[in-house]
């Protein structure tokens, strides 16, 4: 009867603290609440704690804390990356064929993302299976997608692509139709911007995003800018005047521009003629400069350029040739480029490597392409993404790529959206 009393006790004391426990946490008001989660280190952390109850989430959903919590953290939670492949390198668009999530191994929340959630099979099929979604770019939690008519005839790089924004989290999308007036102008690229700050400060989302649309038509470039905001009073589209100023020269065919990269908000092209075409995103405006014209640039298919770097130092063009890496670099005040270095690939394999080549994969036709992947370095890899040689743009020091580093290849960042997505089947 003893031991059956004793049993009874610990049973009625473990009920007990069971029934505090939650009782003392809702006991806290609002306000401590709200300190407590705005010191959680980031928004993937907020989203869990919005999924514990339902007062939780009352809390966190308020537009003032969420404003409060972005101004304390303003950088985005980084979960992972689309890669994609490209279509050519002598092809004006950005890279975005075929892409695929992968989470982020730099997040301390990798391993807890699961990459079906940014699945990409929600968005609307169209024409036959050879022409597929390309990942045009992406933005904070939203991403831009374009596709090629697949009914059209043989040139049918004049016709103007579907274009599609979506939101894989909440596998949301939302089709944007290009003006019939431009349905015979090229496309040199689309890109997302920042629409205007909602009451959470929130710039980018699937009602509140612009988009720029590069063109090319009769041998001169424009853009068209979309606003979802505007579009409530009429097709949201505006045509930017940046075809007729003075001083627009007139471009080659659409075969011999390059598309190079992005940097400083500025997106890069290249002409056989050595010309550098610059779209500023902010202003959505083209500039035109030049690269010393002692070598054809885009012509030889052996050639590989990249944009690399700007965003705290000057940028860099990247000239990967059979048998030479230039670095070009644009003076402050200058117009003009000029050369800041040369390196010659076959010695610097063998000053890396040695005579013996410790990797007998490293050869001069590995050497395949030059890809940007920090804000001051370039590095020389395979097609496939392998990095084998790295250049510190600030120092010039060229290095051996660390194999534990295996993708350097073209990739778009995800970041999770904000306003943040409160859904039950976290985590991610």
């Amino acid at each position: 009867m003893g031991v059956r009393t004793r049993s009874s006790r610990r049973r009625r004391r473990k009920i007990a603290r069971r029934d505090t426990a939650p009782a003392a946490t809702h006991r806290l008001p609002d306000e401590l609440l709200e300190l407590v989660f705005l010191r959680l280190p980031s928004s993937l952390q907020l989203i869990r704690a919005a999924c514990t109850c339902k007062r939780w989430r009352r809390v966190v959903a308020d537009g003032g804390f969420l404003r409060r919590f972005r101004s304390l953290h303003p950088h985005a939670s980084v979960v992972g990356h689309y890669r994609v492949e490209e279509f050519s390198r002598l092809f004006p668009r950005p890279p975005g064929r075929r892409p695929v999530f992968f989470p982020s191994s730099a997040s301390p929340s990798s391993d807890t993302v699961d990459a079906r959630h940014f699945s990409l099979d929600f968005l609307p099929a169209r024409g036959g299976a050879y022409w597929e979604w390309e990942l045009a770019d992406s933005l904070g939690g939203v991403l831009l997608f374009l596709k090629e008519r697949t009914d059209a005839p043989s040139s049918f790089f004049a016709y103007p692509p579907d274009l599609v924004v979506c939101d894989p989290l909440t596998r949301r999308h939302s089709a944007l139709a290009i003006p019939a007036k431009f349905h015979g102008c090229y496309c040199l690229g689309a890109f997302l911007l920042d629409g205007d700050a909602d009451e959470t400060g929130c710039r980018i989302g699937m009602s509140n995003f612009r988009v720029l649309y590069a063109i090319f038509c009769e041998g001169l470039a424009g853009t068209l800018v979309f606003s979802s905001r505007s579009s409530l009073n009429g097709d949201g589209w505006t045509l930017v005047q940046s075809t007729g100023h003075s001083g627009m020269p007139e471009l080659p065919l659409l075969t011999s521009i390059h598309y190079a990269g992005h940097a400083r908000e500025s997106v890069y092209w290249m002409t056989a003629e050595d010309t550098v075409i610059v779209l500023d995103k902010a202003t959505a405006e083209f500039s035109f400069s030049s690269l010393p014209n002692d070598m054809p640039y885009v012509s030889d298919k052996a050639t590989r350029i990249r944009v690399v770097g700007g965003e705290d130092g000057p940028v860099h063009i990247a000239v990967l040739t059979r048998n030479f890496l230039k670095i070009f670099v644009q003076p402050e005040g200058n117009s003009q480029w000029v050369m800041k270095t040369r390196i010659v690939l076959w010695r610097a394999i063998r000053d890396l490597f040695g005579d013996k080549k410790p990797q007998p994969h490293i050869t001069m036709d590995k050497l395949k392409e030059t890809v940007w992947v920090a804000e001051r370095s370039v590095v020389l890899g395979t097609e496939e993404g392998e990095g084998i040689i790295s250049m510190d743009l600030a120092t010039m020091e060229l290095k051996r790529v660390s194999e534990g580093i295996k993708y350097h290849g073209p990739a778009y960042e995800y970041q999770l959206p904000w306003p943040l997505t409160i859904r039950a089947c976290l985590p991610l």
